[in-house]
């Protein structure tokens, strides 16, 4: 298992937070998630060969947009 984790713009209510969490589970590779409202981020927990970019575009396919990688 590796932790990978994002900064993610346009995250600001509890239904955007559930909207990512619900789309990122839906994932089997995924694990945990833990998303951080104040501090934009988004930090997963998933199996080492999850694709860093397909998490990636599955956040962006939602609306949001992701500035940089998080190291965690």
């Amino acid at each position: 298992m590796k932790k990978i984790g994002f900064l993610v713009e346009g995250m600001k209510c509890g239904a955007c937070k559930g909207k990512i969490e619900k789309s990122l589970l839906s994932n089997e590779n995924i694990s945990q998630v833990e998303i951080d409202l104040d501090e934009k981020s988004v930090i997963l927990e998933c199996a080492d060969d999850t694709s860093t970019i397909e998490v990636k575009t599955s956040i962006e396919e939602l609306g949001f947009s992701i500035p940089k990688s998080l190291r965690v």
